[in-house]
């Protein structure tokens, strides 16, 4: 048997494309690890060049490759893949420390939290016209003073993007030159810096156009034809298949009522509306069956190559859908050259060549999707139609087998195929799965070349004219009401998407490097006896008893829990309704103790929240909000107080504008089943709101969100309502002020709440307030952690993280 490194010899020289290029990617990776200045990696890069050429020349010249493979097959020690290796990893690694070092040099990131500030530069992107704002990219040219507490005193050059979100009403386009005034902060996270370059954001910034037109020509001829056909979309086609066609046809989804754009998550087919690597492989198979089946297979290549390059052209030829574009070309090489090493060179190839062009690629969510999607295309899509055909023969007659394999192969095993790839990414980043997905696309995939046929053929008719247009539009209408209905139909299932929380990357690491050993493994049965091994199953059942136990620990149990989180200096608490409903008020100072604290309370297959309830504009109670939105979506959002007046309540709403949000007013109360109710009581000046939280002859006082800092009143706080309570949760802290002894012995709760941070020296809670409570129980964050307080409507049983 061949010794270890020959054996990863024989690898390296069978497909040394691939292995240069994962060995650039990974330089990428490592170089963001490891804080090397990029004339080390390149360093490092020289040695093994240098090293390289050094063994070349004892070889000769001609009988080197041959020497190679005999030493690969039983020679000397083989250094020249090493080597090689190391090269393309050094390589990758420089390129992407070169880059960094290159955004750094006068970035506008330095400016970011340090006060008001003038900024002029190009809108290199159409706007995105959403409520309550509107959101530009824009290109820096140079920053200046603007207004007092400034840090600048003179005009600068800069660089960098900046994402502003500006008044709905401001008119500004691509190409248009502009100036914006306000305060930057860091963007809302890590993703957006490494994918899209942005560095900073400026909240409801004042904006002023200088000049119009200075952008692409090219792609300002692209932009305003894009944006004059979305128009005639909107004339031919009702809403919401209108909402459909532009997303298909335009790659502009903006529109889509939130319904239909939750059903689209749901049911796991998003990417037919959504412009992605992903969407274009899918759309590239499907196109690829219809061509192939009228013109032949290389004829159906080559026309499906065109249409997407059109494709790409119409919905605006971003970076992104080029990317895809590339990606979906390559699986089509892959395709017609019939080999599956053929097509993973290539991809990976490309790959690393669209990432020397731009280093920040691999975090790139889109990035990430198209290539996992081309690569389950090129290693997949094949062998199972090729098992779909045997299976089918086997079972069925030759003709309906025949007649089958077109259709299963090219809408099912496609699709599956692409997200066998995928879900693991999917997973990760938008942390959610969904459980009829392998229904939902073999229904709704089927008419999509239909639609897009039709529709596109409706589009160029209505640019003609806008009757013929109409005339048209009535082709493509049945097949987008269908696909529209269909997917409202499946997300709106009971259980149709289960919210994963976060995933660790360890697992997606774990599944890749399991699916693709089982792929390059060749003797598969002797690792199927080795995976169903006595050992493997026992950790499956106490796997799968682990995931039992935890559903049926947090199952709605008929009761009422309202549990006080430690979270800082604020307000943070978790209502669970009897009948299972999911209320968090307020978010605290940070995502660490409100996420282990809702992931230990949700279900681990149903981590969303039913309801979002803000009654704080202060940055303390606000702070963990956008975090646990990502990890525990929410079905709403509702403001007890307004989120324009603070700078953090105004960048959360920003932050909130793709969820459903409302305002509530001083007297709503809400049904939570069973006869619970939360009812609004009083709200403060600015901030603070008191709640009442009844069910049976169980009362509940929990004033939220109050500042002792505030323009309120003491008596604001708890002047609504004057009988007793079994619990009360003291307003600001306990800070005097808010808390009169006289409410607290008119309220004359069993039970009273503290909240305050752990660890943190702080001047509150009064010693008025402490003397005012004596003689009544009292709980306290900073002492005694998590508290849970449980009814049944008549008695009361509570739980706190540490005693006394």
């Amino acid at each position: 048997m061949p010794a270890p490194w020959r054996i990863l010899a024989i690898i390296f020289l069978s497909m040394p494309l691939l292995w240069l290029s994962l060995a650039f990617l990974s330089g990428l990776l490592l170089a963001s690890l490891i804080g090397w200045t990029w004339p080390a990696w390149l360093g490092l890069a020289g040695f093994g060049l240098v090293a390289l050429l050094a063994i070349r020349r004892l070889i000769p010249p001609g009988t080197r490759l041959a020497g190679l493979r005999r030493l690969a097959q039983g020679g000397p020690p083989l250094v020249l893949p090493p080597l090689l290796l190391l090269v393309a990893l050094g390589a990758g690694a420089a390129r992407y420390q070169a880059n960094q070092d290159l955004v750094a040099a006068g970035s506008i990131a330095r400016f970011n939290n340090a006060g008001p500030l003038r900024i002029t530069g190009l809108v290199v992107e159409p706007p995105t016209q959403r409520d309550p704002s509107t959101t530009l990219l824009i290109q820096v040219s140079q920053v200046a003073p603007s207004g007092a507490g400034s840090p600048l005193t003179t005009t600068q050059p800069a660089s960098g993007l900046i994402q502003v979100q500006a008044s709905p009403l401001a008119t500004i386009a691509y190409g248009d030159l502009v100036q914006v005034d306000g305060t930057l902060t860091p963007p809302s996270s890590e993703t957006l810096t490494q994918t899209q370059g942005i560095l900073s954001r400026m909240a409801f910034a004042r904006i002023t156009r200088l000049k119009s037109g200075q952008g692409s020509p090219f792609l300002t001829i692209l932009y305003a034809f894009k944006q004059h056909a979305l128009a005639v979309i909107e004339a031919i086609f009702p809403p919401p298949e209108s909402d459909l066609m532009a997303g298909i046809l335009l790659g502009d989804a903006s529109g889509m009522p939130a319904d239909l754009s939750q059903a689209f998550k749901a049911s796991g087919t998003a990417h037919i509306v959504a412009i992605s690597g992903y969407n274009i492989s899918i759309l590239a198979a499907l196109f690829s069956y219809v061509f192939s089946r009228l013109l032949g297979t290389r004829k159906g290549a080559a026309l499906t190559a065109i249409a997407i390059a059109l494709y790409t052209l119409l919905v605006g030829a971003g970076a992104s859908v080029l990317r895809a574009a590339i990606m979906a070309w390559i699986g089509l090489l892959g395709q017609q050259i019939g080999r599956r090493q053929a097509g993973v060179n290539s991809l990976a190839f490309t790959a690393a060549l669209m990432c020397l062009i731009s280093p920040t690629l691999p975090w790139d969510i889109s990035f990430q999707l198209t290539f996992m999607a081309t690569l389950g295309l090129v290693l997949y899509a094949t062998p199972m139609q090729a098992a779909f055909n045997r299976l089918a023969t086997r079972l069925l007659p030759q003709s309906t087998a025949d007649r089958l394999a077109g259709p299963v192969g090219d809408y099912f095993l496609m699709t599956l195929a692409a997200q066998i790839t995928t879900l693991p990414i999917m997973a990760y980043h938008f942390r959610s799965l969904s459980l009829v997905s392998l229904i939902a696309n073999p229904l709704v995939l089927p008419p999509q070349p239909l639609v897009e046929i039709f529709g596109g053929i409706a589009l160029l008719g209505g640019l003609l004219d806008l009757s013929l247009g109409r005339w048209l539009g009535y082709l493509a209408w049945p097949f987008a009401a269908y696909t529209d209905r269909m997917v409202m139909a499946l997300g709106n299932l009971p259980n149709s998407a289960i919210n994963l929380g976060p995933v660790s990357l360890t697992l997606v690491i774990f599944f890749y490097t399991f699916l693709f050993t089982l792929t390059l493994v060749k003797d598969k049965s002797t690792l199927v006896r080795q995976v169903a091994s006595p050992v493997t199953g026992l950790v499956v059942v106490a796997g799968l008893t682990i995931v039992v136990w935890s559903q049926v620990l947090t199952r709605p149990d008929g009761q009422l829990h309202l549990t006080m989180i430690e979270a800082g200096a604020t307000d943070s608490l978790l209502i669970q309704a009897p009948a299972g409903q999911r209320i968090l008020i307020n978010g605290g100072t940070g995502p660490a103790g409100l996420n282990q604290a809702l992931g230990r309370r949700l279900p681990l297959v149903d981590r969303g929240l039913d309801l979002i309830l803000i009654t704080s504009t202060q940055q303390a109670d606000l702070a963990g909000l956008p975090h646990a939105i990502e990890n525990f979506p929410p079905q709403r959002v509702l403001w007890a107080v307004d989120p324009t007046a603070s700078a953090a309540s105004r960048q959360l709403s920003s932050d909130l504008s793709g969820l459903l949000t409302y305002s509530i007013q001083v007297g709503q109360a809400f049904d939570l089943g069973g006869g619970a109710t939360l009812a609004l009581l009083s709200v403060g000046d600015k901030q603070g709101a008191t709640l009442l939280l009844q069910w049976g002859t169980f009362r509940a006082l929990l004033a939220t969100g109050w500042s002792a800092s505030g323009k309120s009143t003491p008596q604001d706080a708890y002047a609504s309502w004057q009988q007793p309570v079994n619990v009360l949760l003291m307003a600001g802290g306990g800070a005097a002020e808010l808390n009169r002894p006289a409410h607290i012995t008119l309220l004359h709760p069993q039970l009273i709440l503290l909240s305050l941070p752990y660890h943190t020296q702080t001047n509150l809670p009064d010693d008025a307030t402490l003397q005012a409570v004596q003689g009544y129980p009292l709980l306290r964050t900073d002492q005694n952690g998590w508290v849970e307080v449980s009814t049944d409507g008549k008695q009361m049983w509570v739980e706190a993280e540490r005693s006394n």
